[in-house]
């Protein structure tokens, strides 16, 4: 029991982090694109960016927030990964329950 109250105490940390995470990455995102329709000039893996078509501009604008992007993915699987574990924990209690019960029968 005390595991799933360190895991449900986890669970939220994880909860704030994924969303902090998600909220970086999608205010870089904005200020990406913002910039680059306004001339902004960019680098990414060696390559000058400028004066795009606006039709790709925003997969550009994903490409240059890379980072903030896995960083927002690694958070959300982390999260998921401690939700499902607490999940398959409930599981077992919830089995060893059943059997107790049933040896308390016999």
């Amino acid at each position: 029991m005390e595991q799933l109250n360190q895991s449900k105490q986890c669970l939220e940390e994880y909860s704030l982090d994924r969303d902090e995470k998600n909220t970086d990455y999608e205010r870089k995102l904005a200020i990406t694109i913002i910039n680059l329709r306004n001339g902004k000039e960019y680098e990414l893996d060696g390559e000058i960016i400028k004066d795009i078509p606006v039709s790709v501009m925003e997969k550009i604008a994903k490409g240059i927030c890379w980072k903030e992007k896995l960083e927002a993915d690694l958070s959300e699987s982390k999260y998921q990964n401690l939700n499902k574990q607490i999940t398959i924990s409930i599981a077992q209690l919830s089995a060893w329950q059943t059997i107790f019960k049933t040896l308390g029968e016999i």
